[in-house]
This record gives C-alpha cells, structure tokens and sequence, in this order.
C-alpha cells in the first residue's frame, strides 16, 4: 500500500508541475497541428497499445518474449510449469486517406520454442498474427479526440510438438505418405517427372501430419477517447468487443472477450527540455464465453511501459515492455501463463 501512496505522490507531482507547462514546439505553431496534437500535448505512439489517432505512419520493430505456462490439466496433484521463450519482428502501415478515415495493416511473427524438457511437450515452431481494417474519426476538438476502429484479426501457430508424435510414431513409420516419402511411388508407367511430384507430395503430407497447427480468425470492433490533460501530459480510454469465429487454439485463448484499455503519454521535454518520452497502460479483457462462474477467473491483465526519443514530430523510437497475466485471479484454471514482452521500434509519420 506505502508503494502505491508513493507512486500516486509522484504522478501527483508530475501533474501539478507540467500544468504550468508551456506547449510544446511541436504543438505552438501557426500552421495546421496534426491531429496527435491536443491541449498543447503531443502524443507519444505505442507499438503496444492501441493508438486513436488517423495519422500516416509506417513502424518497424523487434520482438522479443519470455513466458511461464502453469498446467495443472495432466495431474491434479501436481502443476508443471512450462517455459516459453519468442522472438521476431513487427511491421505495421497506416494510411489517412480522408481527414475522417484511415486504413491499416499489422503483420508480426516469429519463432517460439520451449526450453530444456519443455520442448517436448511445447515444442519448436513459428506463430504469426496479422489484422487490417479501417479507422474513423468522430468527433474531436482542441482538447478531445474520438475514434473508432472496426478490423478482422488473425493468428496462426505452426510447430513440431515431440510428445505429439512418440504416440503414434509406430503408426507413421508404416503410413502411406512415410513410405513413398522415402522409397517413392510405384511406377507402373509414370514418367520420372510424375514421380517426383509424387513422392514430393507424401512428403510434404508426412511434415504436416508431423506438425501442430493452431489457428483463429476472427472480428474486433474498439473505440478510442484521447484527453490532452496538459503540455506534458496526456490520456486516452479504449473499449471494445472481440469475436472469434473459427478457432482451433490451446485453453488461453479467448473465444468472445470485452476489454478496455487506460493508457497514458508523458513528454518531459515541456517540463526539464529532454525530449523523452514514456507511455504507461493497463489492459484488461473479459472473457465473455467462460463457462466456469467464478468471476476471479475469466479475465487477463496486461501492464505496458515504454521509453522513447520524442524530439521530431515524425520520427520516434522506443523500447517498451509489458506483461500479460491469463487468466487474472485465485480461482480455479487448467492453465495460467504470465508471459512477458519487449519491443525495440522505430515509427515514422507523414501528418
């Protein structure tokens, strides 16, 4: 609690000493602001978080995770811990095309493997995720902005699992697909090129009998309110909705989630003429397809942070961090995970 007193002090004291801020140079021109520009703030973006604003940007950065899986599902007695190391990249393309609608794309992936004895049961493969869709402006002024985002969503998980296939290892050595793999088809007249595609096409069909595949794909719907509350200092609360209409996932995935989102942008620069900038958010999501009815088990809680160079208006680079818990609470889970991330990126805007 005296952790928390201090850390509510501090914010406290940012606050009341950046209101006598002057604006930013950024923000105190004669010509048009752009549009992340609110109340004299300029709003630093996150790779993370969900970012209101229409502007155009294109953004590039690596990826880097570390996760602890608890499963309780294989002896009630006993919980293994499993650990899940990540790594790759990020690229995301965002395009104004009027004053009140922008379109966007996100595309990351990357490999992830478990480590030591864990690999037999996680095993070593690569996952993607992607989404594209529209953004829209509705209604803003000098201090406020309010957007809204409607987008189709999509992961995908690809990986050689060991203890998937020592069970039916007898079973693969003496399939069909295994034995043309290795010997080749029968000829009985077929040219040498036939064959070949043959014998590359049991193949092919023995890597994927070999493999576990993961996938969802679904809709997501977000509204976004920015709040410039000061030069240094700025807020903005993103809500929305989550449907996954296909899915063939493991237990920690969410099939219909509500969530909501508080993030805040911070901008020293006003205030000691550093051009730092930080970001702070906490997400929560709701899973709304749950069919246990204890409520300290149905959501996921993830804290981010970022520390970035703000001093252009069109450049800005970042490191951030951030740690997803699944699920939030004490109750009773087959699963629990707490997976941690960082991102090391560049964005650069045209607004």
């Amino acid at each position: 609690m005296f952790r928390l007193f201090l850390i509510f002090l501090c914010f406290f004291q940012f606050y009341v000493i950046s209101s006598y801020a002057a604006p930013l140079n950024l923000c105190h021109s004669s010509e048009k602001q752009s549009m992340r520009c609110l109340n004299g703030h300029f709003f630093i973006p996150s790779f993370f978080d969900e970012y209101p604003f229409l502007t155009t940007q294109l953004g590039v950065n690596l990826q880097g995770s570390s996760g602890l899986w608890y499963d309780n599902r294989i002896s009630s007695q006993k919980v293994q811990a499993r650990q899940v190391l990540g790594g790759g990249g990020q690229f995301d393309l965002q395009v104004g095309i009027l004053n009140w609608l922008a379109l966007f794309s996100n595309l990351s992936g990357g490999i992830v493997t478990g480590t030591g004895p864990d690999i037999l049961n996680i095993g070593i493969g690569g996952q993607f995720e992607y989404d594209v869709g529209a953004r829209f402006r509705l209604w803003q002024n000098d201090h406020y902005f309010l957007s809204s985002s409607v987008r189709l969503v999509g992961t995908g998980f690809n990986a050689f699992v060991p203890n998937d296939i020592i069970p039916t290892a007898p079973n693969i050595l003496t399939s069909e697909n295994f034995l043309i793999c290795q010997n080749g088809p029968s000829r009985d007249g077929k040219s040498d090129k036939q064959i070949a595609f043959e014998q590359q096409n049991a193949c092919h069909r023995l890597i994927v009998e070999l493999m576990r595949y993961d996938y969802e794909l679904g809709g997501k719907f977000d509204a976004s309110f920015a709040i410039g509350i000061n030069p240094a200092m700025g807020m903005w609360v993103t809500g929305g909705y989550q449907h996954m209409f296909r899915s063939k996932t493991d237990l920690l995935n969410f099939w219909l989630m509500a969530f909501g989102e508080i993030a805040f942008s911070f901008n020293l620069e006003p205030v000691i003429s550093w051009p730092i900038g930080f970001t702070a958010s906490a997400n929560y999501a709701y899973r709304l397809d749950h069919i246990n009815k204890n409520l300290f088990d149905v959501g996921a809680l993830t804290l981010k942070g970022g520390i970035y160079y703000s001093g252009r208006s069109n450049f800005v680079v970042g490191l951030e961090v951030a740690d997803e818990i699944v699920p939030l609470g004490i109750g009773i889970a087959d699963v629990r995970s707490n997976y941690f991330k960082a991102n090391l990126g560049v964005r650069y805007f045209w607004d």
